[in-house]
């Protein structure tokens, strides 16, 4: 018969408390455990209960985001603060006489303690309360072919420019996946500046071509993603038609999957308080390709590079060694002699060019520390809109 004491709030009154009731009040005699039931003296109902000698609720907000998944309610019930009974009973806290409740929905906790207590704890939430992070990215995807003194890559021309390949104070580490195509490994971090600048130079030539730039802006710890590109049909399997012929041959049924093509860029940012800030990056560059094989489907190329990188605020990593070979066949010669047999290939001739590509990414985080900054990004992106509407107006003339 012992629940929740002598006296408390019941159903009368209500001082902080999670529910308005006829009859108690707020605090009380009693504690846990006493003479009453449940709806009784000391109770959950009719006469009081839910004290703690003298103690009091408070519900602070919280500015952090909510947690991920509320816990389940039980009987509905709901209080006044949006959590159940049910929810208090799987997730509440208690240590001595302190009784924290979760408010997962509306990102709030319950604490009942004493005053004394209550100080304490206010403290502690104080300090560990605050607006997480957010850290503006701006990525650059780079193809860059490579010929003449670019031939053995970027980072062996950079290095040959007196740029450096690692930085001691920054750690890069990844995995570099693209199937068939023979890869390098390099992290452009120290002649970062210096690689900017040449690529923009290269792009005058037409050796260089940014394949995407997007800026995105994330939360600490919580993945941003973009993706630009278009959705291509492939086929994905094929069966025989049961019963099913035509002329005396068996007819398939074709099961088709779109697949995603273009550039996707998935960041997950780490900010500390120094402004240092660690980036788990996945990228994605595809494209689909002509059938090679029997089948009358486009096959599709993926260069993908994941890593982890650590670079201080407002600085620029650069990730390269992503190459990728192609060999073009081709044929000419005297019209319709050089396709003559036997003596046609004294008409025509046959060649074979090959290309080879890198891809270079720049990645440049700026912390964004309160809301003000937060504004003066967008209005640095606004002004970069407008600048580029001035350019396009410009060379329609």
């Amino acid at each position: 018969m012992e629940i929740y004491g002598m006296g408390g709030y019941g159903m009368g009154g209500m001082t902080g408390g999670l529910r308005p009731g006829i009859g108690g009040g707020y605090g009380g005699m009693g504690g846990y455990g006493g003479m009453g039931g449940y709806g009784g003296m000391g109770g959950y109902g009719m006469g009081g209960g839910y004290g703690m000698g003298g103690g009091f609720i408070q519900i602070p907000g919280i500015t952090r985001a909510p947690v991920a998944g509320a816990a389940p309610a039980v009987d509905g019930a709901a209080d006044q603060t949006g959590a159940t009974l049910g929810e208090a009973a799987a997730a509440e806290a208690v240590a001595g006489g302190v009784r924290i409740v979760p408010d997962f929905i509306n990102n709030l906790i319950v604490v009942q303690a004493t005053k004394q207590e209550w100080e304490v704890i206010h403290r502690t939430l104080q300090q560990l309360d605050f607006p997480p992070r957010q850290v503006l990215i701006d990525a650059k995807v780079y193809e860059v072919t490579l010929s003449g003194a670019l031939a053995a890559g970027v980072n062996a021309y950079l290095q040959t420019q007196g740029g450096s390949q690692v930085s001691g104070e920054r750690k890069l580490t990844g995995q570099f996946t693209n199937e068939g195509l023979g890869l390098g490994l390099g992290a452009l971090i120290g002649a970062s500046r210096a690689l900017s600048v040449f690529l923009q130079a290269s792009q005058t030539n037409g050796r260089t071509k940014i394949i995407s730039a997007p800026s995105v802006v994330a939360t600490d710890n919580i993945a941003a993603s973009i993706t630009v590109g278009a959705s291509v049909p492939v086929l994905a399997s094929q069966a025989v038609a049961g019963g099913a012929q035509q002329d005396g041959s068996s007819l398939f049924t074709n099961t088709i999957q779109n697949v995603q093509t273009g550039v996707t860029l998935s960041i997950t940012p780490r900010i500390n308080a120094s402004g240092i800030v660690t980036m788990e990056i996945d990228q994605e560059v595809s494209s689909p390709q002509a059938p090679t094989t029997g089948i009358q489907s486009p096959s599709i190329d993926r260069r993908n590079v994941k890593t982890q990188v650590t670079v201080n605020d407002g600085d620029t990593v650069a990730i390269g060694g992503i190459i990728k070979e192609d060999n073009i066949f081709g044929s000419g010669g005297v019209p319709f002699l050089h396709k003559l047999p036997v003596v046609g290939a004294a008409f025509g001739s046959k060649s074979v060019s090959r290309t080879k590509t890198e891809l270079i990414i720049l990645l440049t985080p700026r912390v964004i520390y309160d809301e003000n900054e937060v504004v003066s990004v967008s209005d640095e992106l606004k002004g970069r809109l407008r600048r580029l509407r001035g350019i396009i107006k410009d060379q329609e003339r």
